[in-house]
């Protein structure tokens, strides 16, 4: 049977020693609850019998009274079966003496009892913690010192070789920082990872403990793994005070860690305006390159951090440097108006090309952030400037679907028919891809609906191919032709009727919707009943071909053909990386 452990505190609450026999008061409690007295009364009453106890409803452990008594911080019961030759230092299922219990919880007194009964004090748990490990972590001061009082080990490690000193200033703990420095602790010891005290004080922020290290000596620019220092983590955390005490005390405000970060990339990277003006006041290089030859500004603005990009410009950024991928500080503030309006007061370029000849302009049309399309319009970018596919701006707009933006661009000037890669024009792009609203906004714009890419497809071709019914429908309403035929001889005709019979045989429909021309390039569209004997045992395969004549709709059949495809896209087709500049 198990017992919570606050079923055991009460338990433990009950007995009193004025009132006799402290054991006998355990056993009469326990009766009550007749399987674990049971369990208990089958050893023999075994001081050192393993209770299951449920610590947290979840953790169950094997536990002995003086365990208990200890984790509950009961001095006399405690006192009572060490008395009664219980075992000191017996484990319980992670490795932890009643001493380890007893500090865990701060029980002073405990702790006391057990030491001068003497308990081992450097014994270790699973994950090889000596009670000063846990009283140094909760920053138990008194215990700290009965133990040191007991030749405890100060820089004893754990299996991740952390000191008792690690922890405390991890924890914040100044008083047991001081306690332990003052007791031979070792003020530079690391841990796995190449950790010190003073990076885990200066990472989490605790201002006092990091002073405290520092003049006992702590070395300010002490490099982790990868290169990390004190100053780096304590800017990356956003903790100013800190990092303001590391500069004061020393240091070096552009040491860089692994990938050539210096603390000024981090803390532009992270918005910490303050932090930014905290270095840069210690000198630190604004237009210092990490790895890939990003500065600090090149950050803020690629994370939109507004009043950081007007820190670092107002304290002589450079305005156009370009990182390894060539994209500009334009190209990374995409979508972020308030910094591209800053890097273009400060002179940025607004036509300047990243590695694929993308302009800015072609980012934010791509992106369809249609508030930064008008300011850089607005500022002189080329509108029907292309990229090294061929693209301009308002084949991106149109490709992706961004109404407004492609509404901004011809009102700009943009030329609606201009072709890129394989002879495609927006209006191609908005067929193809389903964009109805963007398709009337071109034909409204002028667009010519027939226009032939490489492969003699129009944007009716691709329409219909592509089974954009609504699109297919604006398309014939406004001019385009349905017997235009590619360079292999097919139409959009042949294209829709394929998708209708296609679709009649995939869902088993005796009957199929078929759109057919009426003469006069009207749209005719009706629902026909077609039985399938009157296609006299055609395979499914065949390809329907409907006749428009004056006197009705007649219906012919042809043998099977080959499956049409879409025309080769060349490099239009391919998909627009995310990070194009």
């Amino acid at each position: 049977m198990t017992l919570k452990i606050k079923q055991w505190k009460g338990i433990l609450n009950a007995v009193n020693s004025s009132e006799g026999d402290i054991l006998k008061q355990i056993k009469a409690e326990l009766k009550q609850g007749k399987s674990i007295y049971q369990e208990w009364e089958d050893i023999n009453f075994s001081l050192n019998y393993l209770f299951s106890v449920s610590i947290d409803d979840k953790k169950i452990q094997k536990l002995t009274l003086l365990h208990i008594a200890a984790f509950n911080g009961h001095t006399e019961v405690v006192t009572t079966l060490l008395e009664n030759r219980a075992m000191i230092d017996k484990k319980g299922a992670d490795g932890e003496t009643p001493l380890h219990l007893a500090t865990r919880n701060g029980h002073t007194e405990v702790v006391t009892t057990l030491l001068n009964k003497g308990a081992k004090v450097d014994e270790k748990n699973a994950i090889e913690w000596t009670p000063l490990h846990l009283a140094a972590q909760n920053g138990y001061t008194e215990i700290v010192k009965a133990l040191i009082k007991k030749e405890a080990k100060v820089d004893e490690k754990s299996s991740i070789g952390w000191t008792p000193l690690h922890l405390a200033a991890g924890d914040g703990h100044k008083e047991v920082v001081t306690t332990l420095l003052n007791n031979g602790a070792k003020v530079d010891e690391k841990g796995s990872g190449g950790w010190t005290s003073l990076h885990l004080a200066a990472g989490n922020g605790h201002k006092e403990v990091v002073t405290t290290l520092l003049n006992k000596g702590a070395k300010v620019d002490e490099k982790k793994d990868h290169g990390w220092t004190p100053l780096h983590l304590a800017t990356q955390n956003g903790h100013t005070e800190v990092v303001t005490t590391l500069l004061n005390k020393g240091a070096k405000v552009d040491e860089k860690k692994a990938n050539e970060w210096t603390p000024l990339h981090l803390a532009a990277r992270n918005g910490y305006t303050e932090i930014v003006k905290t270095l840069i006041g210690k000198g630190a290089k604004v237009d210092e390159k990490e790895a890939n030859g990003w500065t600090p500004l090149h950050l803020a603005a690629f994370n939109g951090h507004t009043e950081v990009v007007t820190t670092l410009l107002n304290n002589g950024a450079k305005v156009d440097e370009k990182g390894a991928d060539r994209g500009t500080l334009l190209h990374l503030a995409d979508g972020y108006t308030e910094i591209v309006k800053a890097l273009i007061g400060k002179g940025a370029k607004v036509d300047e090309k990243g590695a694929i000849g993308w302009t800015p302009l072609h980012l934010v049309t791509r992106n369809g952030h249609a508030e930064v399309v008008t300011t850089l319009l607005n500022n002189g970018a080329k509108v029907d400037e292309k990229e090294a596919n061929g693209w301009t701006p308002l084949h991106l707009a149109a490709f992706n679907g961004h109404t407004e933006v492609v509404t901004t661009l011809l009102n700009k000037g943009a030329k609606v028919d201009e072709k890129g890669a394989s002879g495609w024009t927006p209006l191609h792009w908005a067929a193809r891809n389903g964009y109805t609203e963007i398709v009337k906004t071109l034909i409204g714009k002028g667009a010519k609906v027939d226009e032939k890419e490489a492969n003699g497809w129009t944007p009716l071709h691709l329409a219909a191919f592509n089974d954009h019914t609504e699109v297919v429908t604006t398309l014939l309403n406004n001019g385009a032709n349905l017997s235009i035929k590619d360079k292999n001889g097919i139409t959009p005709r042949d294209l829709l009727l394929e998708k209708a019979v296609s679709k009649a045989v995939k869902t088993g429909s005796i009957c199929g919707a078929i759109a057919a021309l009426a003469v006069g390039g009207g749209l005719f569209a009706a629902g026909v009943a077609l039985p399938m004997l009157a296609l006299i045992g055609i395979a499914v395969a065949s390809a329907l071909v409907i006749g428009v004549t004056a006197g009705g709709i007649t219906y012919s059949v042809l043998k099977p053909r080959d499956k049409l495809d879409e025309p080769d896209l060349g490099v239009a087709n391919q998909q627009v990386p995310k990070k194009a500049y």
